[in-house]
């Protein structure tokens, strides 16, 4: 149950909610409720996994939105300048291991298309690499 008084927040915990009943204040309450609490991206919830729409409805108007946006434009800047790098890279070495070409999933595709999903699909695992690297490296930067 959830009580408040003075400006503090009680919140008691049930034994069915927690193995261990206690009695809590617990201060910043509502910025607590505007925090997704189920696990994201690799068991993991961060703003850096969250869509758009998600920062604009649950951090707009906080003094944490300027942050989020600016760790998220920083990622797809990151994000951005390692795929110039890595995708040609990544593709050469896919391209090789393919030989002949026997091995590509779809043959009603034509080459240019297949380039196309291909780089796609690179830039896509690149984007969920550098996130989680930045989530890594943040979450264990305090």
């Amino acid at each position: 149950s959830i009580s408040s008084s003075a400006g503090a927040v009680s919140v008691r915990t049930t034994a069915s909610s927690s193995s261990i009943a206690a009695n809590r204040v617990i201060k910043h309450l509502p910025y607590l409720e505007s925090i997704p609490w189920s696990r994201g991206t690799l068991g993991q919830d961060h703003v850096l996994f969250w869509s758009n729409d998600e920062v604009e409805t649950l951090l707009e108007g906080s003094v944490a939105y300027d942050d989020a946006i600016l760790i998220r434009d920083t990622v797809d800047r990151a994000v951005e300048s390692l795929g110039e790098f890595v995708v040609p890279v990544v593709r050469s070495v896919r391209e090789e291991l393919r030989g002949d070409g026997a091995s590509r999933i779809s043959t009603t595709t034509t080459a240019g298309e297949d380039d196309a999903s291909d780089e796609a699909d690179i830039r896509m695992r690149l984007e969920r690499a550098v996130r989680a690297a930045f989530v890594i490296t943040l979450s264990r930067s305090f």
